[in-house]
């Protein structure tokens, strides 16, 4: 396990490094935000003045020096737009949108699990085949049209829901089931693959001749022994959900790092694109660390490199 930490905390400063500067040339790709700081009648005068403040005069190996040192003393830049540090605005955003996420994860998890055990227990079914359907549909329904059909449908022919911005409970109901939608079909689909390799291994078997209650078998013997992929891909869709909720979010004007990065690219405000996106990059890497070390509890057969 110390091992793994430490072979994962190497990988993380070469993933960062190499990040940084992927994100530091593609936000200059983008186009100059001095010409959306400035006014339309701006003399030449007042751009240079402009670009000499905001150190855009420099050449960019000089540019990218002075952003990799400041981000390694932990400041990321003053956003463009707003005036204030890039980080105290994602942290500013980032409940809003962890709750959101935290929400459409619970859906994902209960509902997809739930149909995936469902469908594994009885295959080739009727069940099995509309949970099928509803995993096909899941997948391939746009996430702006079904908010906006929810929004159509809860919001104005039947007003029993708000439409947008976070409050209450009843604010979150539409973004979070627009936001699961997509990952309940994906861990449906993983459930139901993983339960029936494992319904039909040996062991399962065995449990069965022995006359133990059906329910037993599924859940503490087949349901505890396809838990690996069914973990690794709910945490990889909680890490595409928090990096994802762009669309969702602005649909519903949801005040989160979605809506924030959308102003940002918007303004080309360098410094909030930037820390935007190492912050969902240290996300990813931060779900897949625990995951790694939550599917070798699960299964110490992964630590010790043997083949489950």
């Amino acid at each position: 396990m110390v091992r793994l930490m430490i072979a994962r905390a190497g990988q993380l400063v070469i993933y960062l490094t190499c990040l940084t500067v992927v994100v530091f040339g593609l936000t200059r790709l983008s186009g100059d935000p001095l010409v959306l700081l400035l006014p339309p009648n701006a003399t030449q005068q007042d751009y240079d003045q402009l670009a000499r403040r905001m150190g855009l005069d420099r050449p960019l190996v000089e540019q990218y020096v002075v952003f990799a040192r400041d981000l390694l003393h932990g400041d990321i830049g003053r956003s463009y737009k707003w005036g204030v540090p890039a980080s105290r605005l994602l942290l500013e955003r980032l409940p809003a949108t962890l709750e959101l996420a935290a929400a459409a994860m619970g859906i994902a998890t209960v509902l997809g699990m739930s149909a995936g055990v469902i469908a594994a227990i009885r295959p080739d079914s009727m069940v099995d085949a509309v949970f099928a359907g509803l995993a096909l549909v899941g997948q391939s329904i746009p996430v702006f049209w079904l908010g906006l059909m929810l929004i159509l449908v809860f919001a104005v022919k039947w007003p029993v829901l708000p439409v947008g911005g976070r409050g209450g409970l009843a604010h979150l109901v539409l973004p979070a089931i627009t936001l699961s939608w997509y990952s309940t079909a994906v861990v449906s689909r993983v459930t139901r693959s993983s339960m029936i390799d494992v319904l039909h291994s040996d062991y399962v078997k065995l449990a069965r001749i022995k006359g133990v209650p059906e329910r037993v078998v599924v859940l503490r013997h087949a349901l505890r022994n396809a838990l690996v992929p069914i973990v690794t891909v709910s945490s990889l869709e909680f890490a595409i959900l928090l990096s994802g909720a762009v669309v969702t979010e602005t649909v519903f004007a949801w005040p989160g790092v979605g809506s924030l990065v959308v102003e940002a690219v918007l303004a080309k405000d360098y410094p909030v694109i930037e820390a935007a996106v190492l912050l969902v990059s240290a996300v990813f890497f931060t779900v897949n660390f625990f995951t790694d070390l939550l599917c070798n509890l699960i299964d110490p057969r992964l630590a010790a490199g043997r083949t489950p």
